[in-house]
């Protein structure tokens, strides 16, 4: 497909995000298609205006490196997945950012569903 789809689908996700009310700890979920979708859609949106880097270190891992896209007081964290991050580390960021008191909300891209 091409860069205009994806930046339509962008362009889309950030309208929506500006207008509803985000609180701490909300998740997002858009399961795509393909795996290159995935990867399309997360390097458009990592050139959107704002962009800011995200690092999230887990006690038995290496760094995560990602980004957010600041709405007011909240970050919203994009994670996806690839051939380094697998569903179930996804999980882990679920639930760290359902249980975390910072002002984070993550919205995921995926080929597969997420697992509890």
């Amino acid at each position: 497909m091409s860069n205009l789809f994806y930046e339509y689908i962008t362009s889309i996700l950030i309208k929506h995000f500006e207008n509803i009310e985000l609180n701490a700890g909300d998740r997002f979920f858009l399961r795509l298609d393909q795996a290159i979708d995935v990867e399309n859609l997360v390097q458009v949106m990592k050139e959107h205006d704002g962009v800011e880097e995200f690092f999230y270190q887990h006690h038995l891992g290496e760094v995560y490196q990602t980004f957010a896209l600041p709405f007011g007081q909240i970050k919203l964290v994009i994670a996806n997945t690839s051939k380094d991050v697998k569903p179930d580390f996804l999980v882990t960021l679920r639930n760290l950012v359902g249980e975390q008191k910072k002002n984070l909300n993550i919205l995921f891209f995926s080929v597969l569903f997420l697992s509890n």
